[in-house]
C-alpha cells in the first residue's frame, strides 16, 4: 500500500513539475509552490510521510531550506525528491510558507 500511494506521489510530481513549468509561473506564494511541487501527495495526514502541520515549530528556517534541497542530509532513509532546483526567491516563498505552520 505504501508503495502504491508513493508511486502516484511521483508520477504527480513529474506531471506537476514538468521542465519549465515553474519557471512560466513566477510570483508563486509558498502555498501554491506547496501544491505545484505535490508536497501534500505524501505529506498530508495519513501519507506515507510526516504532515507539515507544525512544521515550522520544529525547524529553523536554514533547517527548512536544507531539508527542501537536500533532504536526505537530514533524514538518510529519506524518499523526498531534491528541490535544489528552486530559484532562491522561490525556495525562500516555500520556507516562508513552511515555517509559518506552526
Amino acid at each position: 500500500m505504501k508503495t502504491a500511494l508513493w508511486l502516484a506521489a511521483w508520477a504527480g510530481l513529474l506531471l506537476v513539475v514538468a521542465p519549465g513549468r515553474l519557471a512560466a509561473a513566477p510570483g508563486l506564494s509558498g502555498a501554491d509552490l506547496a501544491v505545484s511541487l505535490a508536497c501534500f501527495a505524501c505529506h498530508a495526514s495519513g501519507g506515507v510521510a510526516p504532515p507539515l502541520d507544525h512544521l515550522g515549530a520544529s525547524f529553523s528556517e536554514a533547517e527548512l531550506a536544507r531539508i527542501i534541497t537536500r533532504p536526505r542530509t537530514h533524514n538518510r532513509q529519506a524518499k523526498m525528491p531534491n528541490y535544489a532546483h528552486l530559484r532562491p526567491q522561490e525556495l525562500q516563498a516555500l520556507v516562508d510558507y513552511l515555517s509559518a505552520l506552526k
